[in-house]
């Protein structure tokens, strides 16, 4: 039995991380207590999401552990006009900053004229890394396909990139030489004759004018840091990079592999973003990334992943016949990939807190293009009709 219940009022379009630490600060000091997310409609207010669709989105997006003490609503009227109806005494506000207090406060001093019962308790944000994060800015921010995953959960990241642009990304990740690029042109080529298209990036491909590209600074000065760590002979004569030399290091070991993505991972993120913008709307965008497991750049996709593979001995043979490597080369390229079942296991432990997560394992040795299609297209019908489906 609850000792109490408080009401948090809002209108949470759509839900962030802040509002989420607001109900998770607040019952850290208060467990015994319920928290009533009150969303408030305003007729004269335009959202992006419906009152039942914020509803939908709270409520799968609380963490599992504070679920039971709280209750999602919906109001249409002044929250005043909640609180006294249902005989409430507490409200729950926070504050960013001064200004933010002072609004509130003089909210609280209009709510306790209407009814002298209520009180208002005001948190003040002391986390500065929250303090920059309100639901205008997440909503601003995504549609310049900029990374928000510190704003807001997957699954909210997702529904409002759906609801701004119809675009679903997922992450493909692979082992070496599994055909994954085979796979990704074939369904994208698939779909052309249907009625969504799948959209297919080879990042690798993309970031590759990192090596080469002199038209802006940012390009040349990469190439010179890549330069100072490893050996100057990794660039040409013309400041282009010498692929071959480059790669001979850094695949040698772990350690210069990630000292490789260090130096470029910022602009290859930067480069994902302009590509994902050029896609067109209403459409799947399947990313092909090397390093995405590697680095945990999952967040980039909502956690939406395909993992595509091949058995070890096809991925031998596969690489001896593409690339021309001795056995030692192979093994040294091999033991930068982490196995399938580590990938699994990784891919599930990242998805089991969040709602709705997209994961489908691969085999391309046994794989039927229309099928695999077909289940994308139910899952982006899903995504698109939001609380419909899943209710």
């Amino acid at each position: 039995m609850w000792k109490d219940s408080i009401v948090f009022p809002g209108s949470f379009d759509p839900w962030t991380y802040w509002h989420e630490a607001v109900l998770t600060d607040y019952l850290e000091i208060n467990p015994n207590w319920k928290v009533e997310i009150l969303i408030w409609v305003n007729p004269a207010k335009n959202t992006t999401f419906s009152a039942e669709e914020r509803k939908f989105l709270i409520e799968k997006t609380i963490p599992n552990y504070i679920r039971n003490k709280v209750e999602v609503i919906i109001f249409e009227w002044a929250v005043a006009d909640y609180v006294y109806e249902n005989s409430k005494t507490w409200i729950l506000k926070w504050a960013r900053d001064s200004k933010d207090f002072e609004y509130e406060k003089d909210i609280a001093i209009a709510s306790k004229m209407f009814s002298w019962n209520v009180k208002t308790l005001i948190i003040p944000q002391l986390d500065q890394a929250k303090n920059s994060i309100s639901s205008s800015s997440l909503k601003a921010i995504s549609k310049l396909s900029w990374d928000i995953a510190s704003l807001a959960s997957p699954f909210v990241r997702e529904s409002l990139r759906m609801k701004q642009n119809w675009k679903f990304l997922i992450a493909v990740t692979w082992w070496i030489a599994s055909w994954k690029s085979t796979f990704c042109k074939e369904i994208s080529e698939f779909s052309k004759q249907k009625d969504l298209k799948i959209n297919y990036i080879n990042l690798d491909q993309i970031t590759a004018c990192i090596h080469t590209r002199t038209d802006l600074e940012i390009f040349v000065d990469i190439r010179q840091k890549i330069a100072q760590k490893f050996w100057k002979n990794v660039l040409n004569s013309d400041w282009t990079t010498n692929k071959k030399i480059l790669w001979d290091i850094v695949f040698s070991s772990k350690e210069k592999m990630e000292d490789l993505m260090n130096i470029i991972l910022e602009l290859m993120i930067h480069l994902l973003r302009k590509e994902i913008d050029k896609q067109s709307d209403n459409s799947i965008i399947l990313v092909e990334w090397a390093i995405i497991f590697e680095r945990k750049l999952t967040y980039l996709f909502d956690e939406n992943i395909i993992n595509i593979w091949v058995s070890k001995s096809e991925q031998i043979k596969r690489i001896k016949s593409r690339d021309n490597l001795n056995n030692e080369q192979i093994e040294n390229r091999l033991l930068n990939q982490l196995t399938r079942e580590e990938r699994v296991k990784w891919i599930k432990e990242t998805q089991k807190n969040h709602f709705n997560r997209l994961f489908l394992d691969i085999n391309t040795k046994n794989i039927s293009i229309e099928d695999v299609y077909n289940k994308l297209l139910d899952e982006y019908n899903s995504r698109k009709e939001l609380k419909k489906k899943w209710n």
